[in-house]
């Protein structure tokens, strides 16, 4: 549960100044959203990997990963996604890398 008043403390802060909020999954939930898209601020947060969400990326096609143009072991692909008692979707990027030797690859959300 959220103690702090993350919108005084952001304005006391920053003041008016655009606010980007990016964060590990410990910022991943709903309220933090919200306080986000009330404030209008730009918001980059790891999402926990839940089951739902999982199964989502582990069917999509190969055809809907990107590879990086500086890394050939990392591929990028995007899904829309509305976590359990979430008011809407959102947009989750994907990162995956292919290690030498490795059966599955590695997923970054």
């Amino acid at each position: 549960m959220w103690t702090i008043d993350i919108d005084a403390k952001v304005h006391e802060v920053y003041g008016q100044k655009k606010v980007y909020l990016r964060s590990d999954s410990a910022c991943y939930n709903k309220e933090v959203v919200e306080i986000c898209e009330k404030e209008g601020w730009a918001f980059s947060i790891t999402a926990d990997q839940a089951c739902p969400l999982m199964n989502m990326i582990e069917t999509l096609p190969e055809n809907a990963w990107q590879r990086d143009d500086e890394d050939d072991t990392v591929e990028y692909a995007e899904v829309m996604y509305q976590p359990v008692g979430w008011p809407k979707e959102y947009r989750y990027v994907i990162k995956r890398k292919r290690e030498k030797n490795q059966d599955r690859p590695a997923f970054v959300l």
